[in-house]
């Protein structure tokens, strides 16, 4: 046992993961199919749910879809805990509650001593802060999901191939934000610290696979798999600096395209508490207040001010971008495939994408010659485009505009640190 914040909670390592497995599948096996779009409602809510569930249980074919949207719903709760770390470790916003809550505190100045707390991602209070357990946990699920769907008897599974697909586009997400935010990677509980590239490897092979398995589905729903996994894999190319392989992924996403985490405003597990901390404990950061092109207001980056100063004398700045705890967020795209091909080739082409994204909102044009201004305003274009998306954490690594991050003492008096990547949880280690 150890104490956080004054509490004693059991602090497992990753080994335990496959432990929870139970209350994934039972806690999300409503909600997240809900929000999935399951269409067998009436007859998953007959189920007599067993008091225990053992492991031979999950070798079940009719349980193949639930493993599948297990790994999605924890991968979504997650994902909104993981946008919110990594904003405000990277600068999105700022942490401005009275409360000294000390895990958050050490989040926004950089703490060599940032605490990941253990256990499965509940959404709501004091579980909603972990990002490293939490998308550890999905990646878990989804290749246990994809192992128990391979073993199963031919005919067993309707649209084997897609589910295998969307459990394998999970895992590579999973891995893909594991990478970009944290000092290492660790796989299946090992305890080994392996660096951040070979989790982009392991990454991009994921969204291989999962691309491969799309298409042999005959499921309508593959080619947006396919197009998940291409924008996961030309992300996790371009951290590896594999530039022929990023213009491949991005030739083949449809213009259009956008794929989302989903929330619900009930129950709590299903919420994102993107809008509500944002508008009790942190303020926009502010770099993203009041943004424009050109003296154009910019709609890419909806902030507030809310005529108010919070208890400790910090502007009150609030995020519009999510209007409510059940607004998706969205975590592939088009348009960041397009910022991609023009991080990768610069020049006329990263022009020519700033003003075809700008022109959706009829923001005025960008010209330049210049390589450095293409590539600075490019940058600032990813930034606003991509805003309280997950990735500025990433972006910033991988170019080096970490050095811009806030040094000095934060709104609250504490110093910043000087941790660029999180460090991997000791719970990892134990």
């Amino acid at each position: 046992m150890m104490t956080i914040n004054g509490s004693d909670q059991q602090v497992p390592s990753v080994r335990a993961l496959r432990r929870v497995r139970r209350q994934a599948i039972l806690g999300l096996a409503l909600s997240t199919s809900i929000a999935a779009g399951c269409e067998n409602l009436d007859s998953l809510l007959a189920v007599d749910l067993p008091d225990q569930v053992v492991d031979e249980d999950l070798d079940d074919p009719a349980l193949a879809e639930t493993l599948v949207l297990s790994a999605q719903g924890d991968f979504e709760c997650a994902f909104q805990a993981y946008q919110m770390v990594t904003g405000s470790w990277a600068g999105e916003i700022q942490y401005i509650h009275t409360g000294q809550y000390i895990g958050l505190i050490r989040y926004n100045t950089r703490s060599p001593l940032a605490i990941e707390y253990a256990g499965p991602c509940k959404g709501t209070g004091s579980d909603w802060r972990p990002s490293w357990t939490p998308l550890q946990l999905s990646r878990a699920e989804a290749i246990d999901a994809y192992e128990r769907i391979q073993s199963f008897p031919e005919g067993s599974v309707t649209e084997p191939e897609y589910l295998m697909a969307k459990a394998k586009a999970y895992e590579g997400y999973s891995t893909l934000l594991l990478s970009e935010a944290f000092c290492g990677i660790v796989f299946d509980g090992d305890g080994v610290i392996q660096d951040r590239s070979v989790g982009f490897e392991a990454a991009s092979n994921a969204f291989s696979d999962a691309i491969e398995l799309a298409a042999q589905a005959s499921e309508a729903d593959a080619t947006e798999i396919a197009s998940l996994a291409r924008v996961g894999r030309a992300r996790a190319r371009l951290n590896l600096g594999d530039v022929p392989g990023v213009l491949e992924d991005i030739d083949n996403v449809p213009e259009g395209f956008v794929y989302y985490a989903t929330y619900d405003i009930t129950p709590d597990r299903r919420q994102s508490q993107v809008e509500q901390l944002n508008g009790e404990w942190y303020t926009v950061h502010p770099t993203f207040r009041t943004l424009e092109v050109e003296g154009v207001p910019d709609p890419r980056v909806p902030t507030e001010q809310m005529d108010r100063l919070t208890q400790t004398g910090v502007e009150w700045w609030e995020q519009r971008k999510y209007a409510d705890s059940g607004t998706d967020i969205p975590f592939a795209s088009w348009r960041e495939a397009q910022l991609m091909r023009a991080e990768v080739e610069g020049g006329q082409t990263a022009v020519d994408v700033i003003n075809q994204l700008r022109a959706t909102y009829d923001l005025p044009e960008f010209h330049s010659t210049d390589e450095q201004a293409i590539m600075d305003m490019l940058y600032e274009e990813r930034r606003r485009e991509l805003f309280q998306q997950g990735t500025k954490m990433g972006d910033d690594l991988r170019t080096g505009r970490y050095t811009e991050w806030d040094t000095g003492i934060t709104p609250l008096g504490r110093p910043f640190g000087d941790e660029t990547c999180i460090p991997v949880p000791d719970i990892e280690l134990l």
